[in-house]
């Protein structure tokens, strides 16, 4: 693998595939060339050409295959960790209001 010292591309190769693990967030951007994109688990193949770009869904096995010699740029677009457990807290929040079917809600001075 070669990486562009002042650019921050990654050189990809026909039959040298990249593999990311848990690449949920990963922005893949392909700077020259083709590049074909595949994930464990899914059901379609992404070819991406000079200019295009790829954001992955999901934590899974991804590989990055050049057709012929081309090159990419990698960004992690993940939200900060902060983020992401206050909105894992929202969804609890969320899924308890919704499980509390036929209850009724009272605060401390109203009747039910």
């Amino acid at each position: 693998m070669k990486i562009g010292m002042k650019s921050g591309d990654i050189l990809v190769q026909e039959d040298k595939p990249l593999r990311l693990y848990h690449a949920h967030g990963t922005e893949i951007f392909c700077t020259a060339g083709t590049v074909w994109i595949t994930g464990v688990g899914e059901t379609a193949d992404i070819f991406l050409s000079t200019g295009q770009n790829h954001q992955v869904r999901g934590n899974r096995l991804i590989l990055i295959e050049g057709i012929g010699e081309a090159w990419i740029r990698l960004e992690n677009k993940e939200r900060p960790a902060f983020w992401r457990q206050a909105w894992a807290a929202t969804k609890r929040l969320w899924r308890k209001t919704i499980n509390r079917k036929d209850q009724a809600a009272s605060a401390p001075g109203w009747s039910v």
